[in-house]
């Protein structure tokens, strides 16, 4: 669980934003993973963005990527500081991780340097596969758009999310990419390994109750990233997993 402290993330933050926020309000105004990126980026299709907040992304985010788990380091200090937030021993941990590659390095500048790129591949990799690999696409339901009749939550969970085809199968892309993202949002406490053991159920549940469920690529997510910053008009009919009978 603490290695996740290790990216200058907190795994008792993680708790509250990830589990009890995203995972039980997807794509909604109280999805705190949504909510976290505004006003930089607008993924809900809100009649008021501004040109900025739709295509400037395009430009701006490059710089912010890097910095995000910065930042969020940064803003916890502040909260710490303050008094808002009480102090977390693991969230020592990069300092003593930045302790121990000192010991071993030639020099604290050349650890110094590696530690600040490190975190930077960190934050590059987590921030930047986390925008564009399961939520945030034309076709996945956000805060505005219709909302199906049936509100069952299992639905509603397929509604916001999709799978990708070229990553179902391998563990490790499944482990490093958020892979079998659906299955993840169903049953977030069963371990990613074992993900595959339930999909012919799964997919056989589906087809029981007349539940069409498809997977798009990596790039129709990439793209579906930017169509949905710029898309400022929620759409009228319930997107994704509509039955055919609707």
């Amino acid at each position: 669980m603490y290695l996740f402290d290790l990216t200058f993330l907190s795994s008792y933050d993680w708790r509250i934003t990830h589990g009890l926020s995203h995972h039980i309000y997807t794509n909604t105004f109280y999805d705190f993973e949504v909510s976290i990126l505004e006003p930089f980026w607008e993924f809900l299709p809100k009649p008021e963005k501004t040109l900025l907040q739709r295509y400037g992304s395009y430009v701006y985010e490059y710089l912010l990527i890097p910095v995000a788990l910065y930042m969020e380091a940064l803003k916890r200090i502040c909260f710490v500081a303050s008094g808002e937030a009480p102090p977390r021993p693991e969230n020592l941990l990069p300092v003593l991780e930045l302790v121990v590659m000192a010991l071993l390095a030639p020099s604290f500048g050349a650890a110094l340097w590696l530690w600040f790129v490190l975190h930077l591949a960190c934050s590059s990799w987590f921030t930047g596969v986390g925008l564009v690999v399961a939520h945030h696409h034309p076709e996945i339901y956000h805060e505005g758009d219709a909302m199906r009749e049936d509100r069952d939550w299992g639905l509603c969970q397929l509604d916001a999310v999709r799978d990708r085809v070229e990553i179902t199968g391998n563990l490790f892309l499944v482990a490093t990419t958020f892979g079998d993202h659906s299955l993840h949002h169903l049953l977030p406490t069963v371990d990613h390994s074992k993900l595959k053991y339930v999909y012919p159920v799964f997919l056989e549940t589906c087809k029981e109750f007349n539940i069409p469920f498809s997977f798009l690529s990596q790039w129709d997510m990439v793209c579906g990233k930017y169509l949905q910053l710029a898309n400022n008009k929620p759409n009228d009919s319930p997107p994704g997993f509509k039955s055919k009978t609707s």
